[in-house]
């Protein structure tokens, strides 16, 4: 374990799959990984025309900023992003 904030220890979560290894800081972010190695894409772009899939949260974050930003209104934008944090939120403590 690694200490945190405050000197706190801080666990770790390690791929278990075989030759991997990979060690994250949060079970979501584990779970996003294990994605790349079984295929799965359970994000998708809801922008119009799009529905591009992705493994993590975070690359349907770049996805988002990198390419249909200029498209979002800044209320809209601040919505999603909001919801992505709270979906992230909801992921971690369940």
């Amino acid at each position: 374990m690694h200490e945190g904030k405050k000197g706190k220890p801080r666990r770790l979560y390690e791929c278990l799959v075989e030759g991997c290894g990979l060690k994250f800081r949060s079970l979501v972010q584990l779970k996003d990984h294990n994605n790349t190695h079984t295929g799965l894409k359970p994000y998708v772009c809801e922008e119009s025309g799009c529905g591009q899939t992705f493994a993590c949260r975070s690359s349907l974050q770049q996805h988002m900023k990198k390419i249909h930003v200029k498209s979002l209104s800044v209320v809209e934008t601040v919505k999603f992003f909001s919801g992505l944090h709270s979906m992230n939120r909801m992921s971690e403590n369940g």
